[in-house]
């Protein structure tokens, strides 16, 4: 398995994410603004026509987000991502920043 990323700060990059695999691939055209003009996803698979897939709720991602904390507030964790994968990610992300040689004050 092979996991790559790019940003950019100082020049253009298009806002896309993408998920490869050995029939096709999956291609999320907004997936941090979600706007209702755009699918949410669509599935590219070899020797098919695309097939985009839209939301049906009428929120954008930032919404949706929100709906969930407000629907899991009691229980202080969402279900389906919870505070075990919220460390996981912090963990892989400072893992990135130490890969191009950033450090913080106090980690080495």
């Amino acid at each position: 398995m092979v996991g790559t990323f790019t940003a950019a700060v100082n020049c253009f990059q298009p806002s896309v994410a993408a998920v490869f695999g050995a029939d096709g691939w999956i291609e999320l055209p907004e997936p941090w603004r979600s706007p209702r003009s755009v699918p949410s996803c669509i599935l590219h698979r070899t020797g098919k026509p695309d097939e985009p897939f839209t939301a049906d709720d009428g929120l954008g991602g930032l919404a949706r987000e929100a709906l969930v904390v407000a629907t899991h507030l009691a229980e202080r964790e969402a279900p389906y991502f919870t505070h075990q994968d919220s460390i996981a990610q912090a963990r892989m992300l400072d893992a990135l920043r130490h890969e191009v040689g950033v450090w913080w004050d106090g980690e080495r």
